[in-house]
């Protein structure tokens, strides 16, 4: 079953352009772990919620469906990078576990989200899987005040953000 009809050659096309966006993750979580976890968090699920909309709604359109792996890499390496960063702010005396769990968090998501997907997209498809998941990442980014916020951090006087 596919969708969009794509050629096989744009699988590796796709992947480069996520992993491309993935490295402005890396800054980005950084600098958003430093000054506003919670919107950072929502704003980046969004973007991952707007991504899997856009293969949802246009999935034969090359140029979208690129637009869409930048969208998705950028967001994806953001909110892996702020979960491991926020993980070792809140464990400050346990930089051996602060990373740790925030990584095998993302890990089981990915071991366990992955067969989920399949059988949801076996079941109804990948338009209306991936708009599952996209209003899934809208209902959790509306729970971002939950997350929490950057510590305290007297030395620091100046936002980049």
């Amino acid at each position: 079953m596919t969708l969009g009809e794509l050629p096989e050659s744009a699988t590796a096309w796709l992947w480069f352009a996520v992993g491309l966006a993935g490295l402005g993750g890396a800054v980005v979580a950084d600098l958003a772990d430093r000054n506003n976890p919670p919107i950072t968090q929502a704003l980046m699920l969004m973007m991952l919620s707007a991504s899997l909309a856009l293969l949802a709604v246009s999935p034969d359109q090359p140029l979208l469906t690129a637009f869409s792996a930048l969208v998705f890499g950028l967001a994806y390496m953001s909110l892996t990078g702020l979960y491991l960063m926020t993980g070792i702010r809140l464990l400050p005396g346990r930089l051996s576990v602060g990373p740790v769990l925030p990584f095998m968090a993302v890990s089981l998501g990915q071991a366990t989200g992955s067969p989920a997907v399949g059988a949801l997209v076996g079941a109804v498809g990948y338009a209306d899987a991936f708009a599952m998941f996209a209003a899934l990442g809208i209902l959790v980014a509306v729970l971002s005040p939950f997350y929490p916020g950057a510590p305290a951090m007297p030395w620091r006087t100046r936002r980049w953000l």
